[in-house]
Parts: C-alpha cells; structure tokens; sequence
C-alpha cells in the first residue's frame, strides 16, 4: 500500500494537514464518498491527527506492515467526506456480523 510521510519541522504549518485538507476537496469535487487511511503503529501523533480531521478508527491488521525493520499493527481509519449522502441508486450495504449469514 502506498503512503506518505511529511516530515514537519519546527516552524511547519502543519503540512500533513493542510496536504489532507486539499485532498479532501478534490475527492468530493470528483463524487467521492469516503476516505480510507492506514497508520503503522505505534504513532501517536499521527493518530490524532486523523482523528482531528473527522476519520474514525474502523479496524486494526495486526502484523501487517512493515516499517523500521519490523512488522507493525496497522490502524484502519474511515472519513465520510460527504456525511449523510445516501448511497448511489442500486448499492446496499449488507449487514456483517452475528445474526446475520456474513461473519
């Protein structure tokens, strides 16, 4: 999976946010929905961040990325960049989980 790491320095105006912020804007001008993000973990600040831009944990893979010479958890992050749009004509979300025929 692609990513991208900014590296801020003292003085930054926050570009990771501000790189985020002009993406979003592009994907809802394109029809987007959703935004979907990944963090290695551990990494607090990253973490927070995306929670601070509206994305909401969804998951974690454990043991499936690697970065600094080790596997690491990968957090699973989800923004509805357009909340409340109903769903395109024809799309339905099946329900998942107990009590139902998906697991």
């Amino acid at each position: 999976m692609p990513g991208v790491d900014v590296d801020e320095r003292p003085g930054d105006k926050r570009p990771a946010r501000a790189l985020y912020e002009a993406l979003f804007a592009r994907l809802r001008r394109r029809g987007y929905r959703r935004a979907a993000a990944g963090v290695a973990l551990p990494y607090d600040a990253s973490v927070a961040m995306h929670l601070a831009l509206g994305f909401r944990e969804v998951g974690v893979f454990d043991g499936i990325g690697w970065k600094l010479g080790g596997w690491r958890d990968v957090a699973r992050f989800q923004l509805d960049l357009v909340p409340g749009a109903p769903l395109p004509d024809g799309v339905r979300v099946a329900p998942v989980g107990p009590g139902t025929d998906q697991k």
